[in-house]
């Protein structure tokens, strides 16, 4: 198993030029799974929620999402992604996991750091594993590391990888 992190600095609340950097950079790149950074393609610092609201992208319509699934399936590779998710009128930080078939599977932060209270909705969706080229791997994200219940939990089930 080959896994490389491609750990950059995002332009902040340029997507689009994010997704491009990303593309031309792991073209060709030879990996089984490649992790990027936490909200890799929105940056960090938002202002508000109503800035973070628009950035933030519907994974099911995202040209992220549909970007980095081609980019996947031309290299053969996975993507673990952070990733400013709307769904409804919910705002969550989010992990991707994409693959060569498309977005596998999707985490959303638990646990809130500092001011992401004020912008992020906490996460809502259960941590578990997948297999991916028969390692198990679990998904997690920054501040989640500091509860022993998250690793504890992903551990028991059979792999763990933090973004």
């Amino acid at each position: 198993m080959r896994v490389g992190y491609y750990q950059y600095h995002p332009e902040f609340g340029a997507p689009k030029r994010n997704l491009e950097k990303v593309e031309d950079s792991l073209a060709g790149v030879d990996a089984d799974i490649i992790v990027l950074p936490e909200l890799a393609f929105t940056g960090y610092f938002f202002e508000d929620r109503d800035e973070l609201k628009e950035l933030a992208e519907d994974v099911s319509e995202s040209p992220t999402v549909h970007g980095l699934s081609r980019l996947c399936k031309n290299n053969t590779f996975y993507l673990v992604t952070g990733f400013a998710e709307l769904c409804k009128e919910r705002l969550y930080n989010t992990a991707l996991v994409i693959g060569p078939s498309g977005l596998l599977h999707r985490y959303r932060k638990l646990h809130l750091f500092n001011t992401e209270k004020e912008y992020f909705d906490p996460g809502d969706t259960p941590l578990n594993i997948l297999e991916i080229r028969g390692a198990k791997v679990g998904v997690m994200i920054c501040f989640d590391w500091v509860f022993p219940e998250v690793a504890r939990t992903l551990a028991l089930r059979g792999g763990c990888c933090s973004l």
